[in-house]
């Protein structure tokens, strides 16, 4: 009895879509080759697998193997499906509106309604200037798209087994610049579509060892290495020992070690961009780069000879100290005169001690300058804009196309005499990398943070690097202001800071901490009423929900993750009612007046990661929604369709790391032993800086003993305090 599988090659044309999430779909069809397949009881047959999304009433070329199920009973998997060119003009509409953005298709449509539009984009016919929203790179990006749709629509169902939907196909073709090359890269290599982000090494191993690659291909190694150093460099590494690397990616790769030691041993022999190693350590080249340049460029940074000069500096502070109504302490007047006479210093300070209010006064006496602050999050910017400051985001700063490649670098520097940077120590490796590059020489870089928060997510210790090297001037701001005293939120941070506990191990009463009442301590037991005391506490807030943020330890994982938590204050803040309409991913539901999170950067609308914003809208258009909001500090309002939901989460909830550089009015933090591995007292201190009137502490009191007691003393493998001493 034969093993091979029928396949079936017949035309079909797509009547109803039963299911269609982005790779995997289901459709009832009709064929006119009945002699071929068996119909069901509608006289059609269905569809399913991995495919781009059809066009209904459209004939398809496809190749089928049927199949049977007890609940389905007759279906046929897709192997293959493809359109010729579509040749009426209502096939040409159909088939733009599925290839492009609903807005792109609609105008183009608007502007030429009853023409060939595809031998118009052949012949480079279509006037772009005239049409809303598409510049030329978008025209040449759209025509590419349209005109190569028979092999864009192949590689789709080849790489749909691998979770690639067609947006991700979108962006491997701009990454490898066509989709024949692509192809071929695919053909060559399988592995180098770990290169593009979301499609992750454990993915594309499977396939390609289900395939029959060799477990022992150069190929395999050099993607499971490279992944290996990626993970560590989301623990914060910059390299590891190349023993260390052995073990740890034979995790993955499980092969005899000896494969790696050979492939290690060819690279240094090789000229090559990827990785950079020696005899004792491998990094990823990228890491490596980043610091060393930031080595070279703050060293030359500070030692060329300042642009900025103050005449009469003591009379300046004297005038300004009578125009604020106070005098600068001893400490913050020798910050001022530092940064007068150096061109980059570093202001190191715990909460409390008047960063800004030095930084007011430098701006005072330098007034006759131009300066910029930045900081890595909006929250953060805003802060500094509400004190009086002017402020941007680094990103929004150095400005950025639509390739997402910055406009200030090193080739066209800023246009302010003075840079500063808050909140440093939460800015990764490649982010410092492009704002120092950005600084002219002679200008001031004014480097601001607080070494007791925690360390950037990402490689690199970049701020705490920089102060450790003693190669850069440090100045530190150790007394706390007298007003900032008054606060228990933060005399109870400082003790935290520094490894004091605040409250003793077997007291379980409530706690009320400063003059200002405005730090609570809830200690708990254990962790079984920690949620039930949260959501008491939601259900009696009455202010404005964009005030409110609680902050969590875990992001996925336990009852007090920061997404089951957001599902409860989902249900308190924004309940569902029979008339709104929702949008879901997964398990996670999303409504009009939601407060969500964007995760990662888009450069094109001018949204960057961790911005929080609002649904403010939920459309229906022809049958797909479409979600509209409205995020913090962005003048346009914002589309997202059922494909970009995996860029945004609900916020009610958020873990310590995102809200690090943020502040809201009111933060309620909630921690147990369960997250133990993450708690310690930088996070702690973290967690409760970011309240800026009142905070709330539900905690189970082992688990905030454990976390006070504990230093993050998670030493990072790093490169730029050598560097720096080096220079």
């Amino acid at each position: 009895m034969s093993n091979e599988v029928e396949v079936v090659e017949i035309e079909l044309v797509p009547v109803r879509e039963v299911y269609y999430n982005g790779t995997f779909g289901v459709y009832a069809c009709e064929t006119d080759e009945w002699e071929k397949v068996e119909f069901n009881k509608y006289n059609n047959i269905t569809i399913n697998g991995q495919m781009p999304k059809l066009q209904l009433n459209t004939t398809y070329k496809s190749k089928l193997v049927k199949k049977h199920s007890e609940k389905y009973g007759v279906t046929y998997e897709v192997k293959e499906i493809k359109q010729d060119r579509p040749q009426t003009i209502q096939e040409q509409h159909a088939y733009i509106k599925t290839m492009l953005r609903e807005d792109h298709a609609n105008a183009i449509i608007a502007k030429y309604p009853n023409h060939d539009l595809l031998k118009m984009f052949e012949n480079d016919e279509i006037d772009y200037s005239d049409i809303p929203g598409i510049g030329e790179k978008t025209y040449q990006k759209i025509k590419y798209f349209l005109l190569n749709h028979l092999d864009i629509q192949e590689a789709l169902v080849k790489l749909s087994p691998l979770g690639v939907t067609f947006k991700m196909l979108h962006r491997l073709i701009e990454f490898y610049g066509d989709v024949r090359i692509l192809m071929q890269k695919v053909e060559e290599n399988i592995y180098s579509l770990c290169d593009v982000s979301g499609i992750g090494f454990k993915k594309v191993d499977q396939y390609a060892l289900a395939k029959g690659i060799e477990k022992e291909s150069e190929y395999r190694i050099e993607a499971g290495i490279e992944y290996t150093l990626q993970q560590e460099e989301n623990m914060g590494h910059s390299y590891l020992e190349i023993e260390q690397l052995i073990n740890k990616s034979n995790e993955y790769l499980k092969i005899d070690r000896h494969h790696i030691e050979l492939f290690l041993a060819t690279l240094q022999d090789k000229k090559q961009d990827k990785f950079y190693i020696t005899q004792d350590i491998v990094a990823l080249y990228k890491n490596y780069y980043y610091e060393k340049r930031i080595a070279e460029i703050l060293t030359q940074l500070s030692q060329t000879e300042s642009k900025c000069r103050v005449e009469n500096l003591e009379e300046k502070i004297q005038k300004i100290e009578q125009e604020q109504g106070f005098t600068f302490t001893n400490e913050q007047k020798n910050v001022i005169h530092t940064v007068v006479n150096e061109n980059v210093v570093v202001i190191s300070g715990k909460a409390g001690t008047g960063k800004t209010t030095v930084l007011k006064g430098i701006l005072s006496v330098l007034d006759q300058y131009s300066y910029e602050t930045c900081a890595l999050s909006g929250k953060a910017a805003m802060r500094i804009t509400e004190s009086g400051l002017s402020s941007k985001t680094i990103h929004r700063m150095l400005g950025y196309d639509q390739r997402g490649k910055f406009v200030y670098n090193s080739s066209n520097k800023l246009p302010y005499d003075i840079v500063i940077l808050d909140e440093a120590g939460m800015v990764g490796s490649y982010l410092f990398y492009s704002l120092v590059s950005a600084i002219e020489k002679g200008k001031k870089f004014i480097i601001v943070g607080d070494t007791g928060q925690l360390s950037p997510i990402g490689a690199g210790n970049i701020f705490k690097d920089i102060i450790s090297s003693g190669k850069i001037t440090v100045c530190e701001l150790t007394q706390v202001q007298r007003q900032a005293m008054k606060s228990g939120i933060l005399s109870c941070a400082n003790k935290i800071r520094e490894g004091e506990q605040i409250n003793s191990a077997n007291n379980y009463t409530k706690q009320v901490y400063g003059e200002l009442n405005d730090f609570h301590l809830i200690p708990m037991n254990s962790s079984d009423f920690i949620l039930e005391n949260l959501l008491e506490i939601c259900k009696n807030y009455k202010g404005d929900i964009m005030d409110l943020q609680v902050i969590t330890a875990m992001k996925t994982r336990g009852e007090l993750s920061a997404k089951n938590i957001n599902k409860h204050m989902q249900e308190i803040f924004n309940p569902n009612n029979s008339n709104s309409i929702e949008m879901n991913r997964g398990d996670t539901i999303f409504r009009v007046n939601d407060k969500i999170i964007h995760n990662g950067n888009n450069y094109e609308i001018n949204v960057f990661n961790g911005q929080i914003g609002t649904i403010v809208d939920i459309e229906v258009r022809d049958k797909n929604k479409y979600m509209k909001i409205k995020f913090d500090n962005v003048k346009d309002i914002v589309e997202y369709e059922q494909s970009d939901l995996d860029k945004v989460d609900l916020a009610y909830a958020i873990t310590c790391h995102r809200g690090q550089g943020s502040g809201w009015k009111n933060v309620i933090i909630v921690l147990d032993y369960s997250s133990y591995m993450l708690l310690n007292r930088q996070w702690v201190y973290t967690a409760l800086t970011r309240g800026i009137k009142y905070c709330i502490m539900i905690a189970e009191n082992r688990a905030l003993t454990h976390a006070i007691r504990t230093n993050d003393a998670n030493k990072r493998n790093t490169f730029l305090k050598g560097f720096l001493e080096a220079l």
